[in-house]
């Protein structure tokens, strides 16, 4: 019981040396969920790497803080809503598009990984789900856009009585007038 008492005593008192290094602080409260510090200032060193390679000028510290945190609070609130609405990414899909993405860089998938990681390492994984996020989104804001979108027979035939609709109708090509 001597052990374990003494043991409880040391814990208890160097419980407050523990508490006082925070690992990571909260910056803003989305629903049920969080956006750390940490996020906060990694979009913003990754924003001003994207000015200084595009030679622009940042906007000031305080502009751009806030600018970040409200951009990762709309993206938040927008991932809420799509994966409350069921909207999945699979994998050979996201690696399409980082495949694009890739190529547009003009790399391979395994060259655009190995220079991610070469360059900062876990930073191919937060690109992957940085643009699994986005693709979300986007899936997402098409089907509400769907969901609006409603084009009914008599829309058709209004379409196609128009003057546009007649022009669009009128021209016709005979193979004979080609040759």
């Amino acid at each position: 019981m001597r052990i374990s008492l003494a043991f409880l005593t040391l814990a208890l008192l160097s419980a407050p040396v523990f508490a006082g290094t925070p690992l990571d602080r909260i910056a803003a409260v989305v629903d049920d969920d969080v956006i750390l510090e940490s996020e906060v200032v990694q979009r913003e060193a990754d924003i001003e790497l994207q000015f200084r390679n595009r030679r622009q000028t940042l906007p000031d510290a305080a502009d751009l803080r806030k600018q970040v945190i409200e951009q990762l609070i709309l993206q938040r609130l927008q991932q809420g809503q799509a994966e409350r609405a069921g909207v999945r990414i699979d994998d050979n899909s996201l690696n399409a598009s980082l495949t694009d993405i890739a190529r547009q860089n003009g790399m391979t998938l395994s060259e655009f990984r190995q220079r991610l990681e070469g360059e900062k390492p876990g930073s191919y994984n937060q690109v992957r789900e940085q643009v699994r996020g986005e693709m979300v989104v986007s899936r997402y804001r098409n089907r509400r856009l769907q969901d609006r979108i409603r084009i009914s027979d008599q829309d058709i035939d209004s379409f196609l009585a128009s003057p546009v609709g007649a022009e669009a109708l009128a021209t016709e090509y005979r193979l004979a007038h080609i040759l």
